[in-house]
């Protein structure tokens, strides 16, 4: 019996195509060679003495349970994701109405937990709607993949169950780290094949800030007091050299006038009934209200969500939605463009909303206003963006769940991606 054979045997599980492409790499040495397991696999016993030489607790996989909100909140937490509330991280469930459908064949996700009940690594399971060719497409969102530092060897295993869950016709990863990127890579995912998921288009909407808190970051973490006043003249340099070097999006175009919606009204259900017409060969996530309503509940709730509508003769003809957030560690303050949806030729009625998002910001003191993975190329505002920022890895994945979706999704034409799909706006 070789290794490999050994090694199916001993977990008790019957080994499918990519978790013996995993496992074979593994045993030669090609995948992570700090893991203690098989990434994907239930784990070989023998196994159990790597881990107790390096002083860790071996971990078993579980589902995730909601009973399991404080332990992974604090792990989150201890990671830079963010504190939140059981209901608002359960709401990601218990108020989506794609789960409500779904909830006795979805799981919630995946923990990996040591034998005194700690958990170590966790993986939510987000069920979301979409369409294409006038059919439902069911896709998974992975959220929140966290593990801790001393278990980061194991990230494969937790990927690998979602990867692997049944039911599922599409598979999403559209807020994916540095490790992440590698690990959906290993796993078969692809990158999606429109926008550049590792740039991000962006305008300065407040210089003064926006600098001194760069200096802070950058170059003063032991001279903070410096870094205020050294940021006036770098800032009226950036802004002369903004205003000479590029065009501003349009106020108006062709007539049109933008307004502010504080909420999601009926108009936003005619407009998606109408948009999933002209679309039928597009993937469209549903934007029915309901679903706007719980995407963007808390967001909504907390003032960070602005909504600006095209109107024609009262009936909705284009929205775009921006989404607030603050980085902790270095203060700035950024609006992201989260969506744009607009019916047949009128893709350029994004610049005026865009122009409206920009003055807001001015008004304020938002230090950044950007679209993520240049998103929206053919409404032109790409062009309009002084700045780009450049990561190192790509933050959007996807794999289909059948061969015939495989071959649709490979066509670039299909692709309408923005934050809004997957979980990159939630809460």
């Amino acid at each position: 019996m070789n290794q490999l054979e050994s090694v199916g045997q001993s977990g008790g599980v019957q080994l499918s195509a990519t978790k013996r492409h995993l496992l074979e790499r593994y045993l030669a040495g090609e995948l992570r060679k700090n893991a203690a397991v098989p990434p994907v696999l239930s784990p070989d016993p023998r196994q159990e003495n790597v881990a107790a030489a390096k002083g860790q607790s071996f971990p078993r996989m579980r589902l995730l349970s909601l009973d399991d909100h404080p332990q992974v909140a604090a792990l989150e937490s201890r990671y830079g994701l963010g504190l939140k509330s059981y209901e608002q991280w359960s709401h990601i469930w218990t108020n989506n109405p794609v789960y409500h459908e779904l909830r006795r064949n979805w799981p919630l996700g995946w923990v990996l937990e040591t034998n005194d009940g700690q958990i170590v690594g966790a993986h939510g399971n987000i069920p979301l709607l979409y369409e294409l060719n006038g059919k439902r497409i069911i896709s998974a969102q992975g959220r929140g993949l966290v593990l801790d530092s001393r278990y980061r060897g194991y990230s494969l295993w937790l990927l690998g169950a979602f990867f692997e869950q049944k039911n599922v016709d599409l598979y999403l990863d559209t807020s994916a780290s540095l490790e992440a990127d590698r690990a959906d890579s290993e796993l078969g995912a692809l990158r999606v094949p429109v926008g550049n998921w590792d740039q991000d288009a962006y305008w300065i909407t407040n210089y003064r800030g926006f600098l001194s808190a760069w200096l802070r970051r950058k170059l003063f973490r032991k001279m903070s007091p410096v870094a205020r006043p050294l940021g006036y003249p770098l800032a009226a340099g950036l802004y002369l050299k903004d205003r000479l070097t590029k065009r501003a999006p349009q106020k108006e175009r062709n007539g049109f006038s933008v307004a502010r919606c504080n909420g999601f009204d009926d108009r936003f259900d005619e407009f998606w009934e109408q948009l999933r017409k002209e679309n039928s060969d597009v993937l469209l996530a549903v934007r029915t209200r309901k679903i706007l309503e719980w995407h963007f509940a808390y967001a909504l709730q907390q003032g960070r969500l602005w909504i600006w509508t095209v109107a024609q003769n009262s009936r909705l003809i284009a929205y775009s939605i921006f989404l607030k957030r603050e980085e902790p560690d270095s203060r700035v303050t950024r609006v992201a463009l989260a969506d744009f949806q607009a019916l047949n030729g009128h893709a350029a009625l994004l610049q005026p909303m865009l122009s409206a998002a920009l003055r807001q910001c001015r008004m304020e003191e938002i230090h950044v206003l950007e679209n993520p993975g240049l998103a929206f190329a053919k409404s032109g505002i790409n062009e309009l963006a002084p700045y780009r920022r450049q990561r190192t890895w790509w933050t959007c994945f996807y794999k289909a769940g059948n061969p015939d979706l495989a071959k649709r999704l490979n066509n670039p034409a299909i692709w309408n991606p923005s934050l809004y799909d997957g979980d990159a706006s939630i809460l």
